[in-house]
């Protein structure tokens, strides 16, 4: 399970990571990463449909395949990850390692899936440990269709702690930063949209 909050940037995603580390004092940079993802779906978008993803993500030196679907809870997801091998990463046969393949299948019913298309993102990685939460703090700089369409994104991922703190945590952080828009729209629908 992974609790996050997703925002849009409306404006400079230099100037949040400015004000961040001014505001967070204890904030701890971990680096740059790219993350170049391929996302996986029915020819009529089941997986769309429903709010879920399935994609393959190179992560520095490895291959992660993911299952991602939302829960009643709009900042709880289940989330599912595996590392893949080489030759997996240019299939779906991973699929099926996935211990949530049945909710898969329940989903797509008897649909092939196919990569339908790729997101790429720049992330630079924060981790915050206060108010007895460890949090991280993840800015995207994300490019859809080959860099046509840009967008600035940032996450506040719950790594440890309560819900209720988190749910505190991040009521102050939307009013330190008037200029992120709160959104349940994952990279992925956004792309969709974009076709």
């Amino acid at each position: 399970m992974e609790t996050e909050v997703k925002y849009l940037v409306n404006g400079n995603l230099e100037a949040i990571e400015k004000k961040l580390i001014y505001i967070y004092r204890d904030l701890k940079y971990q680096g740059e990463i790219d993350l170049p993802a391929i996302y996986f779906d029915t020819v009529d978008g089941q997986l769309a449909k429903s709010e879920s993803i399935i994609r393959i993500r190179e992560e520095g030196e490895k291959w992660v395949g993911c299952y991602k679907a939302k829960t009643s809870y709009e900042r709880q997801f289940i989330e599912e990850e595996i590392r893949l091998t080489l030759r997996e990463k240019d299939g779906t046969n991973w699929i099926q390692r996935l211990e949530n393949y049945r909710q898969i299948e329940d989903i797509i019913g008897d649909n092939q899936i196919d990569p339908v298309l790729k997101i790429d993102t720049k992330r630079k990685i924060f981790i915050l440990k206060e108010q007895e939460l460890y949090l991280e703090i993840v800015l995207d700089k994300v490019k859809y269709q080959e860099g046509l369409v840009c967008e600035n994104r940032v996450e506040v991922e719950l790594k440890n702690g309560s819900l209720e703190k988190f749910e505190y945590f991040v009521s102050n952080f939307a009013e330190c930063f008037p200029e992120l828009q709160e959104t349940t729209v994952s990279k992925y629908l956004t792309a969709k949209k974009l076709l």
